[in-house]
């Protein structure tokens, strides 16, 4: 794995700060609700505690895996390109397509000012390309899942690069051996925040010692990758469109189960396939009652694993609010969707595209179950 030769230093393991000065500290960081829950002198046992503390300590321990990875890529060799972001790039721009750096000052790509991706770090070695993840998660499985789309979309944007990842963990982290082979893996000592949390509530206004810049020529900014672009609604129109472009029969499942469309289920997790009329929706969902608008209901289809899929369903309220809708032998489930989450952007971008031909009848959701999903979820067969 670490063919790059990769392989993790002791300030790194040792999380050691001592050359960092006050850089942690030109981060940005939300402390507001945590100062509240302090002073309410909460139950550090508490759940709402737990969580707030350890986004916190999360975010303390990614800036003090970056101020360390910067300082380790200027003395690697291997290392021909690094990517800055946070206090040490000086652009940010509010960039429509592309590489940028949010508003966070963390490294993007976005797509009709959509952020794809986040990138915890990103730096080239001779012919590939790592992205890096550094978290304090204990259990890995999500991580996991999370780095399909991610390297996916890298695979789109620079298909003549090896795209690999260096994962970034505490030594408190299982499943570990479970990383695919494309990731390097370190384990990191854990963190103490109690320090930098105390300076940030207690003495916010303390002068700090300047930024300690490195500098080297292998240090770039986002906007300078060049790559192909990918643009993520077109890519979500040509799918819907070339799902059912074919005049001899209603859903290319064919196309679905090309290796290109898999990719792109990696990037989106869910593909739209079309829409129902509410009445012929409710003969699958009897028990659907909410009013919604144009009575048009989307059908889409979400990759769940490796090899395992779902028909989902979306709706708009006449109210404004987006409704997930999965249907599970006969069982109807409805879960909110968030105003600004994907799942929104997208249902607004389709009804703006809307087209008659986009309509599908209920033998077409009985094929795709049929040929599509039942056959994808099979177990594979034994040799």
């Amino acid at each position: 794995m670490n063919n790059d030769n990769l392989k993790i230093s002791s300030d790194l393991y040792k999380l050691d700060e001592s050359e960092l000065g006050d850089n942690l500290y030109y981060y940005t960081y939300k402390v507001n609700h945590l100062k509240k829950l302090l002073n309410s002198n909460i139950d550090k046992d508490d759940p709402s505690f737990i969580s707030t503390y350890s986004s916190f300590k999360g975010e303390v321990y990614e800036n003090v895996v970056y101020e360390l990875l910067l300082r380790y890529a200027k003395e690697n060799k291997n290392i021909t390109k690094f990517i800055l972001k946070g206090p040490h790039q000086s652009l940010k721009e509010n960039i429509k397509n592309g590489f940028g750096i949010d508003i966070k000052e963390q490294i993007v790509y976005k797509s009709g000012y959509k952020d794809i991706s986040e990138f915890d770090g990103l730096f080239f070695t001779k012919g590939s390309i790592y992205f890096v993840e550094s978290t304090m998660t204990k259990a890995t499985m999500s991580l996991r899942k999370r780095l399909r789309k991610k390297k996916a979309l890298l695979d789109l944007l620079f298909p003549n690069i090896k795209i690999k990842a260096l994962i970034i963990l505490t030594d408190e982290a299982t499943g570990v051996g479970a990383f695919p082979d494309y990731c390097t893996v370190w384990q990191t000592q854990p963190i103490n925040v109690d320090t930098i949390l105390d300076n940030l509530i207690n003495n916010p206004k303390r002068e700090l010692i300047p930024l300690k810049v490195i500098t080297d020529e292998k240090f770039s900014h986002a906007n300078s990758l060049r790559y192909f672009r990918f643009k993520y609604f077109d890519t979500m129109l040509y799918v819907l469109n070339k799902t059912r472009s074919n005049p001899k029969i209603s859903i290319d499942i064919m196309f679905l189960q090309t290796s290109k469309v898999d990719q792109y289920f990696d990037i989106f997790t869910k593909l739209y396939i079309g829409y129902l009329m509410l009445n012929d929706f409710k003969s699958i969902a009897p028990s659907f009652d909410l009013n919604i608008e144009e009575n048009i209901v989307w059908v889409s289809i979400e990759k769940l694993n490796i090899g395992k899929y779902l028909i989902v369903y979306f709706a708009k309220q006449i109210n404004g609010k987006l409704k997930r809708v999965e249907i599970h032998d006969d069982k109807i489930t409805i879960a909110d969707k968030e105003t600004k989450g994907f799942s929104t952007s997208e249902y607004k971008y389709l009804k703006h595209i809307l087209k008659p031909h986009h309509r599908l009848k209920l033998k077409d959701i009985n094929i795709v179950q049929k040929k599509f999903i039942n056959k994808s979820n099979l177990p594979p067969k034994q040799q």
